[in-house]
């Protein structure tokens, strides 16, 4: 079966990708939010269709191409790794089992889920998309992953936005994935291309799940991200406040 290599744009913005290409490799290109993208191949490929990419034989190509909103050029039924931003209560609710699902492995587990609420939370994003954002990656109709953010002055000062991930999880099924890894990488690009669009000063992600911090510290300063805190607390919930 053909490895497949996928590229996801969240911008304009080229891509090298330095081997190994052989005959049996396809490379898939994926715009988020219909974008354009190049990619440079060392290696052997020809451009089949927008966001396609599939080998001829030919070393050093320049391969240049339309990657369109995701999906265009694909065969109906592709069940690829797909990003969008949501747009109305359906993709709201396609998410809704992952936020339950994180609440569950996170160390909130004990306090009882409110899908209302969450609901009403992650709505915000389809009332008010100017500052609330709900970014999806789905797989054949399957969350695969979601990330949560919002844009807003800093408490102490005004004229500089700041955006905030309050939630950014991948499915437990697709956790230590390839899939997962992508869906993962692809969110916070995403969430980072969301905040440039709104001018902001900076993006922060505060970490509070309680689920593999380690991994999650690796992953985020791998993508760029700078420690300049910690999270801490102290559990209250058994003392006598009489």
């Amino acid at each position: 079966m053909p490895s497949r290599i996928f590229c996801t744009f969240f911008q304009d913005l080229h891509v090298t990708i330095d081997g190994p290409i052989d005959g049996q490799s396809e490379i898939v290109l994926d715009a988020f939010g219909g974008l354009r993208g190049f990619c440079l191949i060392f290696g052997s490929a020809r451009c089949v269709g927008l966001g396609t990419i599939q080998p001829t034989g030919m070393q050093g190509v320049w391969i240049g191409g339309a990657c369109r909103r995701g999906g265009d050029g694909i065969p109906d039924g592709d069940d690829r790794l797909k990003f969008r931003v949501a747009k109305s209560q359906a993709d709201v609710d396609l998410v809704l089992p992952l936020a339950r699902e994180l609440h569950e492995d996170s160390r909130f587990a004990e306090i009882p889920f409110s899908q209302d609420k969450c609901q009403r939370g992650l709505m915000r994003a389809i009332k008010a998309p100017a500052s609330h954002g709900l970014l999806m990656a789905v797989k054949a109709q399957e969350p695969v992953g979601f990330l949560y953010c919002t844009a807003g002055e800093f408490m102490a000062g005004t004229g500089s936005l700041i955006v905030t991930v309050h939630t950014f999880c991948v499915s437990r099924r697709w956790r230590g994935t390839a899939p997962g890894g992508r869906a993962a990488l692809g969110l916070l690009n995403g969430a980072v291309r969301w905040a440039k669009a709104r001018q902001a000063r900076e993006i922060m992600i505060h970490v509070t799940s309680g689920i593999d911090i380690r991994r999650t510290d690796r992953f985020l300063c791998r993508a760029g991200f700078v420690t300049i805190g910690a999270n801490y607390a102290l559990g209250l919930a058994g003392e006598d406040r009489s």
